[in-house]
C-alpha cells in the first residue's frame, strides 16, 4: 500500500503507544512523525519501534502541526487536559482523536488554547502491526467543510469515505462498531465451538465458521438480507430449526440463549413478523417452547 506523503513541512506527534497508534505510524511511515508515551509503555513492548517513545511533557517544545491522541476512550479527557497545560497557546495545531464514542467536545481544553479540534475514528479492527486500511468508512468532527478539507489532505493515501454522525447518536453508532467487530467474533467462537462438538476438528472448525462469514459478509454488501439469506429459516423449515435449538441447549447450554434469540431475530427481518408457527419453534427466550 502506498505509504501516506503529509506536506513537507507538516509535523504529526501520535499520543500513545497502543494498536492504533501504532497502526498510525505504520500509515504514516517514513515522514516526519513523533510518538509520545501519555503513561508507562510497560505491556506494550511488543509494539516498540526501532526507539521508545517520547515522554508526554517533551510536546511543551516539540513543533507540530498535527496531534493524534491514539489512547483509550477513558483517557482522551485526562491526556487533552495534561496536554493543554504544557502551552499557553496551541494556535496552528490539529488536534485528533479516534474514538468512536465521545465527541469532539472531549478536545474542548485544547481548543480552548487555540488548537483545531476533531474526530477521525476508523471504522476498521487494527492490531497495530500493518497500516490503516485503504478505502474505509470514518466518523469525522466537525461535520464542517474545513474539518472535512484538513482530514482529506491527512489521509489522502488512503482514501477515506467519511460519515457524519450527531453526538446524541454515537452510542448506536458505536454500537454498531461492536457488533459488528467484536461480537462478530463471539458470534465465531460459539459456532465454533458446535463444530467441535459436532466432532470437527478444531482447526476444520475454525476455518469452516471463518468461510461461512466471509461468504456470507459479501453477499449483504451487495444485497439485503432475504436476497441474501440461506438455509432452514430462509426456507421455512421449522422442524430443522427446532431440532438445531434442541441440539444446542444440550451440547452448548451457555450459547442456546443467543441461538435462539439470533433465529427470533432472523425471522423477524426475513418475513417482517415471527408467526404463530415460528413462535411454537422459537418458544420463549427462557428456552421453553410453546
Amino acid at each position: 500500500m502506498a505509504e501516506i506523503a503529509l506536506h513537507p513541512a507538516a509535523r504529526l506527534a501520535i499520543v500513545g503507544t497502543g494498536r492504533l497508534a501504532h497502526a498510525l505510524l505504520h500509515t504514516f511511515q517514513n515522514q516526519r512523525v513523533a510518538l509520545l508515551s501519555s503513561r508507562s509503555v510497560t505491556g506494550n513492548a511488543k509494539f516498540f519501534f526501532e526507539a521508545p517513545p517520547l515522554r508526554l511533557e517533551q510536546l511543551a517544545e516539540l513543533p507540530v502541526d498535527y496531534l493524534w491522541l491514539a489512547v483509550s476512550d477513558s483517557a482522551i479527557a485526562s491526556v487533552a487536559e495534561t496536554i493543554a497545560g504544557l502551552r499557553d497557546q496551541w494556535d496552528g495545531v490539529t488536534v485528533i482523536h479516534s474514538s468512536g464514542a465521545q465527541s469532539v467536545e472531549v478536545l474542548r481544553p485544547l481548543s480552548q488554547r487555540g488548537a483545531t479540534a476533531m474526530v477521525l475514528h476508523p471504522n476498521a479492527s487494527l492490531n497495530g502491526l500493518a497500516a490503516i486500511p485503504a478505502g474505509i468508512t470514518w466518523r469525522i468532527e466537525p461535520p464542517s467543510q474545513t474539518a472535512r478539507s484538513v482530514a482529506e489532505s491527512l489521509l489522502a493515501g488512503i482514501f477515506p469515505r467519511f460519515v457524519t454522525v450527531p453526538s446524541e447518536l454515537l452510542h448506536l453508532y458505536h454500537a454498531a462498531a461492536s457488533l459488528a467487530s467484536n461480537l462478530s467474533m463471539t458470534l465465531h467462537a460459539v459456532a465454533a465451538d458446535l463444530y467441535r462438538a459436532a466432532g470437527l476438528p478444531d482447526d476444520a472448525a475454525r476455518q469452516t465458521v471463518t468461510r461461512f462469514l466471509q461468504e456470507s459478509a459479501q453477499r449483504m454488501e451487495i444485497s439485503t438480507l432475504a436476497e441474501a439469506l440461506t438455509g432452514p429459516i430462509a426456507r421455512g423449515d421449522l422442524e430443522v430449526v427446532r431440532r438445531q435449538l434442541q441440539g444446542v441447549k444440550e451440547a452448548l447450554p451457555e450459547g442456546a440463549a443467543m441461538f435462539r434469540q439470533l433465529c427470533r431475530t432472523t425471522v423477524q427481518l426475513r418475513f417482517g413478523e415471527v408467526s404463530q408457527e415460528w413462535e411454537s419453534v422459537l418458544g420463549s427466550e427462557e428456552g421453553d417452547s410453546a
